[in-house]
């Protein structure tokens, strides 16, 4: 008999972290592959990167040994769960040649055909200010640049928006076409905000895990909080003086982000306007996803 596989694809700022660091990672029966264990492993982080990012030359002339030195090591062994997360699945990467989201849908197929899926979505009015602020993390961008932001995306409405990405009717659709309707199961980051137990209870039930543990792990808890004026700050320090991050122990680079996150949260709003124009935008999807998904919606503020 083949071993349960699930893969947890995100979305982004929909409590990712939180499933990975205080779930996933916590169940000794299984064999898990995300953040942050793919940090201290060559392997995990072989799967992942080739999963979302190897351009597709690369991909299928290195398929079979891929598979034969990671992949299955992983689904032949015996007993137990494996569960892969990554936020990537759901969104793409934007590594230069990698593969679209249906390249790595199809991708996830070649390489688990019996693995079930696991998405939490979020609201749209809160996930795109949240996404935009990551990325502020990450890349050049400011907080005070929000609308520009919004309105170069509302331009471009086709696959290279930003909003497309949160539209997840269509992309539930594209994984069930792969994995099956009962191999796709969608939970909503507002119930885990709201009514924790009960996102335990449904996470454990679908993935077969001991919900007490479950339940414990998730009550109170969060990790990967917005991004801080500090952190910011001290972030576009190392980057605009890379001598500086050389110099500096990492030890000292760690605890100095650490104590930077403790600060003060950045936070972005949406204007009534923009606010409209994004529930005109996501409701049709939204009601998609709640007439064939039944996931509740509509209890928790979603764009209907």
């Amino acid at each position: 008999m083949s071993r349960e596989i699930f893969i947890h694809v995100g979305f982004p700022k929909a409590a990712s972290t939180t499933l990975q660091v205080r779930v996933f990672a916590q169940y000794p029966d299984v064999d898990y592959i995300g953040h942050p264990t793919i940090l201290d492993n060559d392997q995990h982080r072989r799967l992942v990167h080739t999963i979302h990012s190897r351009d597709e030359i690369e991909f299928e002339q290195g398929l079979g040994r891929f598979i034969e030195e990671v992949v299955q090591p992983l689904t032949g062994a015996r007993g137990g769960k494996l569960i892969v997360s990554d936020e990537g699945f759901a969104t793409g990467t934007a590594d230069r040649g990698s593969p679209s989201r249906l390249g790595i849908v199809l991708r996830l197929k070649r390489l688990f055909p019996t693995a079930r899926i696991l998405m939490v979505v979020r609201a749209q009015q809160t996930i795109i200010p949240s996404w935009y602020l990551q990325r502020v993390r990450g890349e050049r961008l400011s907080p005070a640049r929000f609308e520009t932001w919004l309105a170069s995306n509302w331009d471009r409405l086709d696959l290279s928006s930003d909003f497309h990405l949160f539209k997840y009717f269509e992309l539930a659709e594209v994984f069930t076409r792969h994995f099956g309707r009962d191999g796709v199961r969608i939970l909503l980051f507002e119930q885990l905000a709201k009514e924790p137990a009960a996102f335990a209870e449904g996470l454990a039930e679908y993935m077969g895990l001991d919900a007490s543990v479950c339940r414990a792990r998730l009550i109170g808890r969060t990790e990967n909080p917005r991004v801080t004026h500090s952190e910011l700050l001290l972030r576009r320090w190392v980057a605009a003086f890379p001598v500086g991050r050389k110099l500096l122990p990492s030890a000292l680079r760690r605890e100095a982000l650490r104590l930077s996150s403790k600060g003060r949260p950045l936070s972005v709003d949406l204007s009534a306007q923009w606010a409209a124009r994004l529930r005109e935008y996501y409701s049709p999807s939204n009601r998609r996803l709640m007439q064939d998904y039944g996931v509740p919606l509509d209890r928790y503020g979603y764009a209907i």
